[in-house]
Parts: C-alpha cells; sequence; structure tokens
C-alpha cells in the first residue's frame, strides 16, 4: 500500500505513487519529457523530476547520477527510437536515392512528433564525450552514412568524403526539424507549413540535383 504523507498546506493526504522494478526509471524520464515539453531543456531540474513524478527528490540521482546523467539516457533512448523510425520508413524503398530521402522525411516527422526529445538528443551539455558518441547516437547516423554510400554505389568513398556527404545531406533536415518545432514557418510565405511536406519537398529537390 501506497505511504501516505499530510500535506500540511493543503491539509489532506498526498499519495507517493509506487514503482516495481524498472518502472520508476521509466516513470522519470515520462516526467522529464514532460517538463522538457513545457518549459524547454534549460529550465529541467532533478527536483522538478522527481516533483513531477511524485516520488522524492533523492530517486532521480540513485538512478542517473546527476541531471547530465539524465538527460544522456534521455537522449540516447531518443536516438534509439529515431534509428528505428528510419529504418522502418526506407523499408521497401525502390532504390537508394529514394531511401536516403525517405530517411530525411523520417527524420523531420520524428523531431515534429517529439520535440522534447528532439530538444534533449541535441542539448549542449551532452555533445560527444571526447569526440566519441554515444553507441545510440552512432547507430542513429550510421542510418544515414550506410543510405549515403549506397547512393553512390560502386564508388568508393573514403571516410571523410563520406562524413561531408552525410553533413550535406543531415544539415537541410536537421534545420527543417529544428525551425518546425520552435516554430519558426509561420509567416513565411511557403505553401505549407506542414513540416513533413516540407521535409519531402526538400528532399525531393535535393534528389533532383543529384541525378541532373
Amino acid at each position: 500500500m501506497a505511504a501516505v504523507r499530510r500535506d500540511r498546506r493543503a491539509g489532506s493526504p498526498r499519495r507517493r505513487r509506487s514503482y516495481h522494478h524498472g518502472d520508476l526509471r521509466r516513470a522519470l524520464l515520462d516526467a522529464a519529457l514532460v517538463l522538457i515539453a513545457r518549459d524547454g531543456v534549460s529550465s529541467l531540474t532533478l527536483r522538478g523530476v522527481a516533483r513531477r513524478a511524485g516520488v522524492s527528490h533523492a530517486a532521480p540521482a540513485h538512478h542517473f547520477g546527476d541531471l547530465l546523467g539524465l538527460l544522456h539516457a534521455l537522449a540516447d533512448e531518443s536516438y534509439e527510437a529515431l534509428r528505428a523510425h528510419m529504418l522502418a520508413a526506407i523499408e521497401g524503398a525502390p532504390d537508394a536515392q529514394n531511401a536516403l530521402r525517405r530517411s530525411g522525411v523520417a527524420y523531420v516527422a520524428f523531431a515534429a512528433a517529439n520535440p522534447a526529445r528532439f530538444r534533449a538528443m541535441f542539448h549542449p551539455a551532452i555533445g560527444d564525450d571526447a569526440g566519441k558518441p554515444s553507441a545510440a547516437k552512432a547507430a542513429a547516423y550510421d542510418v544515414l552514412l550506410a543510405g549515403i554510400r549506397a547512393v553512390y554505389g560502386s564508388r568508393a568513398l573514403g571516410e571523410r568524403e563520406a562524413a561531408e556527404l552525410a553533413l550535406s545531406a543531415w544539415a537541410p533536415v536537421h534545420g527543417l526539424a529544428s525551425l518546425a518545432i520552435d516554430r519558426q514557418l509561420e509567416g513565411k510565405g511557403l505553401a505549407t507549413t506542414d513540416p513533413v511536406k516540407l521535409a519531402e519537398l526538400l528532399t525531393l529537390e535535393a534528389q533532383r540535383r543529384a541525378i541532373h
């Protein structure tokens, strides 16, 4: 039975939620996402996350160590979700160019549907440690890199050239995704402000230029 603590200010009992096994970790991550969506990632604190989840202030530190640890955990599971989303999008693509285009659209669609996750993934505080990305982040990037190599087929790409081509494909869709979640697309005279439709147009135009 959940313990009951009296809220002196309200004069009524406040029940703390009980969690089992890995549920508390999940509850803390979910609480962090809610707070990021509501207040922005820069306002996130361990105390705020604990309060939102309805647990003791010590609970987040027990699971993640500190705020940076929580952000890393949130970013890693978000990169895993992004990778799965892109792989599902390119499945059954008729050719490498189409697959690369689909992965770009999927990237923007993921950001638009999960703005809190997207903000956590690219928080400045969780940049690559000593230039080495986490396994989850590297795996998501590898989907893009594999797509670039597939487009160029038999032409052997050096590591640097492949990375530069990947950046040229990633930068426009990342920029569009960021503009979309920051609500910067309105009032620009665009035919549509739907980020997914814009991503389709953007990547289609890039594909045409690559072919010609």
